[in-house]
């Protein structure tokens, strides 16, 4: 099966077992990234659990989705700002992951999510974020697109 077709299998896959099955198969960091890339944020997070658990997800996916699940508020504390209260509980597993070296080191691009004055904002709290949580990961460029 072709990666994107197998990434659009586990992006309608609504039964949880199932897709638990189908993602302990991925045996790509690709087709993980392009199930992060194009998941639907506002439906049911309990599936990412399913990526940050696989051998293959890398920091550079990790760090993916903590920016795409706005990991920018989680940093200053505005837990106010998620109407779903269990993604700050995921945020701070990945968060606790980026920063003990939990993931290893992928291969895929990550841009920083943040911008300059957000970046500023963060270095003045004064605790110690790594740095490619600010600045991303250098890699390889993989287009998103399905």
């Amino acid at each position: 099966m072709e990666a994107i077709e197998i990434v659009k299998n586990l992006l309608e896959t609504e039964d949880l077992d199932m897709l638990s099955k189908i993602i302990s198969d991925v045996s790509s960091e690709e087709i993980l990234y392009l199930f992060v890339c194009n998941f639907n944020y506002d439906s049911n997070i309990d599936k990412l659990y399913y990526i940050i658990n696989h051998s293959l997800c890398s920091r550079n996916i990790a760090l993916k989705i903590f920016y795409l699940l706005d990991g920018y508020s989680f940093l200053l504390g505005d837990l106010d700002n998620f109407s779903d209260q269990s993604v700050p509980l995921l945020l701070d597993r990945i968060y606790t992951g980026l920063v003990s070296n939990d993931f290893s080191k992928g291969n895929i691009e990550i841009q920083s999510e943040f911008t300059k004055v957000q970046i500023y904002k963060l270095k003045k709290l004064d605790f110690n974020i790594p740095t490619d949580i600010l600045f991303g990961i250098e890699g390889n460029f993989i287009d998103s697109t399905l």
